[in-house]
């Protein structure tokens, strides 16, 4: 059985096929950066939401705000559903293993929304009580959290096209703030939350039931599935 490769616990660059929140640097970083978004979320809900939503909308050409359906929950749960059902229809462990992560980010990137969105809503403390009527019903963005736990899991997975998935992303913030569905800073916070609901979930995946991690590689039904060892320290 192949083994997972070892690597050190405050190793930056991690083989391939190890989540990032294996390591502990990038724990660090990870908790670190959350607290210091919380600053500049504030400042921006403050003083650029509003003008800057005025902004892009204004530029915005309206076509393109379809495109934040991209970020619908819908397409990526339903879809991610039928990727798992046909692949496992067909037996390809890889593909069903991939889908299934990928349902799992979106889902805790959805709940962690919905929790911190709900705790705001009910204290009202960074949303006004006419400014969520007009612009928005949760903070942080759920579409913009579900985009980006979705990239995060395909950036693991696809690793030769990791740039181009911040092209989504990008356009469903975008689209979303030109649409008035919600404000710069909903946005920034739900693409930081999808992003680290999907590192989590990787991690907890790769640390609890290391002998069914997807690989980075597809393997046929008869090729084994390779067997993580515990790394030192982890």
């Amino acid at each position: 059985m192949q083994e997972m490769p070892t690597f050190h616990v405050m190793d930056r660059r991690l083989p391939a096929g190890i989540p990032l929140l294996a390591s502990w640097w990038w724990r660090i970083l990870v908790v670190g950066a959350s607290l210091g978004l919380v600053p500049v979320l504030v400042v921006t809900w403050s003083f650029i939401d509003e003008p800057f939503g005025r902004f892009l909308g204004w530029i915005w050409p309206a076509w393109l705000v379809r495109v934040g359906d991209v970020g619908s929950p819908t397409l990526w749960l339903v879809g991610g559903a039928a990727v798992y059902l046909l692949a496992a229809s067909l037996r390809h462990r890889a593909a069903a293993r991939w889908s299934f992560l990928m349902m799992a980010s979106v889902a805790a990137a959805l709940a962690v929304s919905g929790v911190i969105g709900g705790m705001l809503w009910a204290s009202r403390a960074l949303h006004a009580a006419g400014d969520a009527a007009d612009w928005n019903a949760m903070w942080p963005d759920a579409r913009c959290a579900t985009i980006a736990a979705a990239a995060f899991t395909l950036w693991v997975r696809l690793r030769g096209f990791q740039r181009a998935l911040l092209v989504p992303v990008g356009l469903v913030m975008a689209a979303e703030v030109a649409a008035g569905s919600a404000f710069l800073s909903d946005a920034v916070a739900g693409v930081w939350i999808g992003a680290v609901s999907a590192a989590a979930v990787g991690w907890a995946w790769w640390r609890f039931l290391p002998e069914t991690w997807p690989p980075l590689t597809p393997s046929r039904e008869s090729e084994a599935w390779p067997a993580a060892s515990p790394a030192p320290g982890r």
